[in-house]
């Protein structure tokens, strides 16, 4: 390749007879490597019938890269290389082009598009923790002002602002992420990280909340019984910052500690077991469920005996003080544990196997 200078050129022009007026040919292969603030371009060198004095460097920043844009001229070197120094995470096009001493200039080189590297990742903005259960806090956010590049977030959570450490990664396309399972009535920091072209932004600010309390164990239970149900009532207070109660499980069974749910409770704070054993001893718990369906631990288990049945009358007698009328008579004494008599059921029938009943008895005596 031959030496150039302006005033070279100017000399070569005058002395050569007659004038060159070949061009070079276009530089071939343009290639380069992009670093975070520079670019290093390589061409195969051209070709000319007399000899190559240098190349032209054109370059333009197009609004992404591999767009379109007008070049200008930004340098000249005598070899087929250049060294370009640039700003990070831009998009850059560049150009060739070759010269002779006559200034004949060749075609330009086919557009080579560059993109330098990110010396430093936007973080996300706007974070916010919303606790949405017991077992359920969700975070949303905004994205980086400039996205070009971006490929993920990473999702940072900890105890204190001070231990966090990485629990998820989000795709590009989210900015919301749902973290479950947590334990009730627990607080949680959290921020977001961005990552650009393999760089990873500095943390967003800091958001945290606390999950939603279970509900109260209903309290004060107790038990009424009769000899085939008992009343159960309860109280129940709502956990500072838990959500209403909307329902309540009645767990039952004849067995301490194997308790089993019987029924739902939807509202009220009452509930009466029926179709029981007389003289059974029955363990009770209540569990509130809130309106997210979140349950509470369950309540002191209580136990309660059913009453025994009444026993029969005894001593019954019948006489027929007319020919129309039969009166009856008996005995009847209550159980230490038993209820007061409340009536007495009077049963007729033309044989021991045919009895049904005729009439109601307040006292023991009974005339038909």
């Amino acid at each position: 390749m031959a030496n150039y200078t302006s005033t070279g050129l100017s000399y070569y022009g005058q002395l050569v007879s007659p004038p060159d007026t070949t061009p070079p040919s276009a530089p071939a292969n343009l290639t380069g490597s992009a670093g975070y603030t520079s670019v290093s371009l390589s061409w195969n060198a051209a070709t000319d019938n007399v000899g190559v004095a240098g190349y032209n460097i054109f370059r333009c920043q197009p609004s992404a890269l591999g767009q379109p844009c007008t070049v200008v001229w930004i340098g000249q070197t005598s070899s087929p290389q250049y060294l370009d120094t640039l700003t990070s995470n831009t998009p850059y096009n560049y150009q060739v082009q070759a010269f002779d001493l006559a200034n004949n200039v060749s075609p330009l080189s086919p557009v080579l598009s560059l993109l330098t590297y990110l010396t430093q990742a936007s973080s996300p903005t706007a974070l916010s923790a919303t606790a949405v259960s017991a077992q359920e806090i969700d975070l949303s956010w905004t994205p980086p002002q400039n996205t070009t590049g971006l490929s993920k977030y990473l999702i940072l959570s900890g105890p204190s602002p001070s231990s966090l450490v990485q629990i998820a990664i989000a795709p590009a396309a989210n900015t919301t992420y749902r973290n479950l399972p947590l334990s009730p009535a627990t607080s949680s920091y959290y921020a977001v990280e961005a990552v650009e072209e393999g760089v990873t932004s500095p943390m967003s600010t800091l958001a945290s909340a606390a999950t939603i309390p279970l509900p109260n164990a209903p309290g004060n239970v107790t038990a009424a019984p009769s000899p085939t149900t008992i009343v159960l009532t309860w109280q129940q207070t709502q956990a500072p910052g838990g959500l209403p109660v909307g329902s309540y499980q009645i767990l039952e069974g004849t067995t301490p500690g194997q308790l089993a749910k019987i029924a739902t409770v939807a509202g009220g704070t009452t509930y009466t077991v029926r179709s029981l054993n007389a003289g059974t001893t029955y363990y009770f718990e209540i569990v509130a469920v809130d309106t997210d369906y979140e349950d509470s631990v369950p309540s002191n288990q209580i136990s309660a005996t059913t009453l025994p049945l009444p026993p029969p009358p005894t001593n019954l007698s019948a006489t027929a003080p007319t020919a129309t009328q039969i009166t009856l008579t008996w005995q009847w004494a209550p159980l230490p544990s038993g209820l007061p008599i409340a009536r007495y059921l009077i049963d007729c029938g033309t044989s021991p196997t045919s009895l049904t009943q005729i009439g109601v008895a307040t006292s023991l005596s009974y005339t038909d």
